[in-house]
């Protein structure tokens, strides 16, 4: 199965080898009902369930757009497989449901019998009003199989068959006749008492977390669904489930769906009216509160917008609040921040999960590390301790979700104010490591662990996945804001250790490295990823700029490469570049590290060392590098992320004065490690 011209026999249609793969699959599985553990089913269905995945998904990716992938195989085995989701043995393994769940939707492909059989055997379980009465085991099984089978179906134009019987069978109209049928008129912050009880039983109905994601999986990339929820009734009511938290995450849940509309047109210009017209109105509320406050301190505002006060003493308290007022970092609990407490540090709630580095790491054992998601919500570590005090019933970070709007953390980053001493960050970035070991029993955490935290982050933003699937809350903007301050303490480390020779000697080999080396270094996990966002710490701007191209060069034939294996190659048979898709998150990536490059190194002070100039700004200039954050993120968005080809992505990077024929450049560093022959594994 490791090489390519066996997938592609295997998935021939006169082989045969779905029919037989899917036959051996039911006999495991009913091998394991009947016999239990001693009989081995287990083992023998996980590595079928393996092979038909490799093979199902090899061809789906090798068939044309437009094309409907037609697999071999019976009804009646598909519905064997259906039935045995219900086997105790199926049940108790996750990851074998989750497995035939994604492998579900590849089997009915260019099958119209299958695809309605398929439909049919879940109908029973969408009637959501008697659901909501029982909630029972078997209807909550199959409901979360159905929300595994829709966001796995790919986007295709099989795929794409199979949404449109869902549309035909009525599928997406009994979801969507039921979440108006129970969902109140106004919004849930616009509510009254009756009104806001409304909404509690709403958001409380155990139906709705299941359709938001049935719902999520059915538009992505399909016209058919995005066009009946662009309705305005339909963005309305998603807009106003967006805005709520639950344990559920029913808010959450809904953000992806509204996101995923953003993706079309039509859909962007509506959810962009609604969610400006609910800015508008909080601004509204907000400012008539703030005239209610000013009012009662017996100020006015002038026709001019100026504040004026009669007393003196209260005008400049008033003038002191509204300074604080604008500032983003402020404690959750005390709501106030470096302005007023100038030597108490602020730590922000951090979520960290030991994570493997590199799926492509060529070492049998690959390198542990860990990733840090947030939420972004701002706290005295003080307040933090006195909160968990008075909290005794409950574990440290149970009490901690409480102030950070309901979302897991398990640590706290601090941030380095401009009055804040050394020794009291040092020592709180020291409890910080402290919790780092306790929750993802990974050994102290090193200037390198530290690099690889913040690439995992950056190529989740290049990779457009979700920060809140492990933190159930925080997203795009919570974690942008989040990088700088990742960065600062990063260089902290680094500025105050003497491992910066050694790193830069380690940056100037992987710079000057011979082309031979290249190929070899894409499946490292120090490789052209790592040394790019090292490029942050010991280079200058003017380097940089000067060397840029070379980490492109280099990022470039890491994504060709490892689109052709997942496992290391000596040579390169073909010369001709991949589709725009391949190159698409490296470069995604590389536009990242540009960018904060310049956040960092753009304004820095001319008469210090740029590392520690670069620290300093970092330190002092806590504003303007979170509205920097917000405009890279809009770019990103607007910008680079709409890019449809290699050449419009130099164009909109400004690469074109290094980079004059992108299509040329391109080529000529693939044909560079091209030769006559066949690949050769390692």
């Amino acid at each position: 199965m490791k090489v390519k011209v066996n997938r592609q026999y295997l998935h021939k249609p006169s082989v045969n080898t779905m029919e037989i793969l899917l036959g051996t699959l039911n006999r495991a599985l009913r091998l394991e009902r009947d016999a239990g553990s001693s009989s081995g089913g287990a083992i023998i269905a996980e590595r079928v369930l393996k092979l038909m995945e490799i093979i199902l998904h090899e061809a789906s990716a090798e068939a044309a757009p437009t094309e409907v992938v037609a697999l071999p195989g019976e009804e009646s085995q598909l519905s064997m497989l259906l039935n045995h989701i219900t086997s105790h043995y199926v049940r108790s393994n996750p990851n074998v449901l989750e497995a035939m769940m994604r492998l579900t939707p590849f089997l009915t492909f260019g099958r119209e019998e299958a695809m309605a059989s398929l439909i049919s055997y879940f109908t029973p379980f969408f009637n959501f009003d008697s659901f909501d009465q029982e909630k029972s085991p078997d209807a909550i099984l199959h409901l979360d199989c159905f929300s595994m089978i829709a966001n796995g179906i790919s986007i295709s134009a099989s795929g794409s068959k199979l949404k449109d019987m869902f549309i035909t069978k009525g599928v997406v109209d009994k979801m969507l006749s039921y979440l108006h049928m129970h969902a109140p008129s106004k919004s849930f912050r616009a509510s009254g008492i009756l009104d806001s009880a409304k909404w509690k039983e709403f958001l409380s109905k155990p139906s709705l977390p299941y359709i938001v994601r049935i719902l999520t999986g059915l538009i992505n990339g399909h016209k058919g669904t995005q066009v009946i929820l662009v309705s305005d009734e339909n963005i309305s009511l998603l807009h106003h489930l967006e805005q709520v938290s639950t344990e559920e995450m029913v808010g959450s849940l809904a953000e992806n769906l509204v996101e995923a509309m953003v993706k079309f047109p039509e859909g962007k210009k509506k959810v962009d009216e609604v969610r400006e017209e609910t800015k508008n109105e909080k601004k509204r509320l907000a400012m008539a509160m703030r005239q209610k406050q000013l009012e009662s301190l017996g100020m006015m505002v002038t026709t001019s917008g100026q504040i004026k006060a009669k007393p003196t003493s209260v005008s400049k308290e008033m003038e002191s609040m509204m300074e604080e007022q604008d500032q983003r970092l402020v404690c959750c609990i005390c709501r106030e921040g470096y302005k007023f407490y100038p030597n108490k540090v602020l730590g922000i709630y951090t979520f960290t999960l030991r994570c493997i580095l590199d799926e492509f790491e060529k070492k049998p054992k690959r390198t542990q590390g860990y990733s840090t998601v947030s939420h972004f919500n701002v706290i005295h570590y003080d307040c933090h301790l006195e909160a968990v005090r008075h909290a005794r019933s409950r574990d440290e970070w149970e009490s901690a979700a409480l102030q950070n709007s309901n979302t897991k953390c398990n640590g706290l980053l601090p941030i380095w104010g401009p009055k804040v001493s050394e020794s009291s960050f040092a020592t709180c970035l020291a409890r910080h490591n402290n919790y780092i070991q306790e929750y993802t029993g990974f050994r102290e955490p090193t200037f390198h662990s530290s690099l690889h935290d913040l690439r995992v982050a950056l190529l989740r933003f290049a990779q457009e996945k979700s920060f809140h699937r492990d933190a159930g809350g925080g997203g795009k903007h919570s974690n942008m804001y989040l990088l700088p301050y990742m960065v600062h303490v990063s260089l902290y480390v680094l500025n105050t250790t003497r491992q910066r020779p050694s790193e830069e000697q380690l940056l100037k080999s992987f710079l000057e490295a011979k082309k031979p080396s290249w190929i070899a270094s894409c499946y490292e996990v120090n490789g052209p990823l790592f040394a790019t966002v090292l490029s942050l710490f010991v280079q200058s701007l003017e380097e940089w700029e000067a060397s840029k191209t070379v980490f492109l060069q280099r990022l470039l034939l890491l994504a060709h490469v490892r689109s052709i294996s997942p496992v290391p190659v000596n040579q390169l048979v073909n010369g001709e570049p991949k589709s725009y898709d391949v190159y698409k998150p490296i470069l995604m990536f590389f536009h990242l590290v540009d960018q904060f490059h310049h956040i960092c190194k753009d304004k820095l002070a001319k008469e210090e060392e740029w590392p520690q100039a670069m620290s300093n700004f970092l330190r002092n200039n806590d504003d303007a590098i979170l509205k920097e954050a917000d405009k890279v993120l809009k770019t990103f968005e607007e910008e680079i992320l709409p890019c449809e080809s290699f050449g419009e992505f130099c164009d909109v990077q400004g690469l074109l004065g290094d980079i004059a024929h992108p299509d040329e450049f391109l080529k000529q560093i693939i044909k560079g490690f091209t030769v006559e022959g066949t690949e050769v594994f390692c």
